[in-house]
């Protein structure tokens, strides 16, 4: 609701999986537009996740925040930012970005959102590191995608800066 000052997606994103009737869930921003083929490589994917992240490609054909790392914690100054990792790299502190959720109902219920927290108050990587802390995985599968529609968020076709920040971070 664009007259709502503060959005109050935490709220919304929590009704939505606790009225869902099934299992796995899809949870999106109305930004995104599926691939043709995305159910058909959704399937083929299976149900071994817990969390789970696609490829998400903006309208240039870069990735579009799809992989991200929040360096630090919540509540702590933020001192690199968050970047994208390559596919084939993964970090404790991952997090599963709040435009698109493809996320277990049980799970998401069992730890819900904050709802004191709304968009762009860094709920999706306060979900993320619960959801870390209690167990739970973000798996990706590369071989699936999304499509975004919106210049909000910055491309990326060099991810040069962010697995260096990142080496220099684990070394």
């Amino acid at each position: 609701d664009d007259r709502e000052l503060r959005a109050p997606i935490t709220r919304k994103k929590n009704r939505i999986a606790e009225k869902a009737k099934y299992e796995n869930l899809v949870i999106l921003h109305d930004r995104y537009l599926f691939a043709d083929d995305w159910f058909t490589k959704m399937s083929k994917y299976g149900n071994s996740f817990e969390l789970l992240a696609i490829p998400n490609i903006g309208p240039n054909g870069g990735r579009v925040n799809d992989w991200p790392v929040f360096n630090g914690l919540p509540s702590q100054p933020r001192t690199g930012g968050s970047y994208m990792l390559p596919y084939s790299s993964y970090s404790d502190s991952l997090y599963m970005q709040g435009g698109l959720m493809i996320v277990k109902r049980s799970i998401f219920n069992n730890i819900k959102f904050d709802e004191n927290l709304y968009w762009g108050e860094l709920e999706d990587v306060v979900f993320s590191k619960i959801a870390y802390l209690k167990g739970y995985l973000l798996y990706i599968d590369k071989n699936n995608r999304i499509f975004t529609a919106s210049g909000r968020i910055r491309e990326s076709r060099n991810l040069n800066r962010g697995l260096n920040l990142f080496r220099s971070q684990v070394t």
